[in-house]
């Protein structure tokens, strides 16, 4: 933008800057003092280029220290760095230039933090597809990404997500091993394993429900009342009850036996 005169529509100020917000939308940080110096007030208008010039050491100290504070806190991506300083209002060349010193000093590097993310995540039992959708949010390019996930074999995946059904399949006790497994399914998609080998896991566990007859009872007779205040046919209460419970493992002779006892 050489040479653009623009209006001040306000200035925004802070203790150690000031912001200055433009008519054509644009907002741009300066020097807490620097509207002062400039005599500058809303409405004045401005040569922007010159602005930038004039303010081009704040900026550089001005974004290495926001950049440097930011990343205090915890590892950030190249692009959740980038993103932060814009919000500050740093012009973008500015940016790009902390940016290649914040890499020199490795406090910028997208392939250490996908790594130590990866190895994070493998620890809290979350699966591979997870933890590249995650990393892909952050900004990290694919490359990147693929060359983080070869630290977490197949082998690895298979070896969290056993330790976590055997924890779940425990604390889960009260239900039975039908239920148990679909909240496990459930729970273990949503975590980023692949279905495949959930299903291939589950398959060794037990899968007899017959000593849960007391736990499907009671959820049977709660749902085979309220379809009997609707007024549905014997008939139509079977087939819905059948649909229902029979997937998650009552069976069909109990749903039988609590209409009989019900209904007649």
């Amino acid at each position: 933008m050489t040479g653009d005169i623009l209006k001040i529509m306000y200035i925004t100020a802070k203790k150690t800057y000031s912001t200055l917000s433009f008519d054509n939308g644009e907002k741009l940080v300066v020097s807490a003092n620097y509207p002062k110096e400039k005599n500058l007030s809303a409405f004045s208008e401005i040569d922007f280029e010159q602005c930038l010039s004039e303010n081009l050491t704040f900026h550089l100290q001005f974004g290495m220290d926001s950049a440097l504070n930011y990343l205090s806190y915890c590892d950030r991506t190249e692009e959740q760095i980038r993103s932060f300083l814009k919000k500050k209002n740093i012009p973008n060349e500015i940016i790009e230039a902390i940016m290649l010193k914040l890499k020199s000093y490795h406090y910028a590097d997208d392939e250490r933090y996908a790594t130590l993310y990866t190895e994070s995540a493998k620890l809290s039992t979350k699966g591979k597809r997870l933890i590249a959708a995650k990393l892909k949010q952050k900004g990290i390019d694919d490359d990147t990404i693929i060359t983080a996930l070869e630290h977490y074999s197949e082998n690895d995946e298979r070896s969290s997500a056993q330790e976590w059904i055997d924890r779940q399949y425990r604390s889960l006790s009260q239900y039975p091993p039908s239920l148990r497994k679909e909240k496990i399914m459930k729970q273990l998609i949503a975590k980023g394993y692949p279905h495949a080998l959930i299903v291939d896991i589950l398959q060794s566990y037990d899968d007899d429900n017959s000593e849960y007859n007391a736990y499907y009872e009671k959820l049977i007779d709660k749902k085979l009342l309220l379809l009997k205040a609707k007024g549905l046919s014997e008939q139509i209460i079977k087939q819905k009850l059948m649909a229902h419970f029979r997937p998650k493992g009552a069976p069909s002779e109990l749903i039988c036996e609590r209409i009989q006892k019900i209904l007649h």
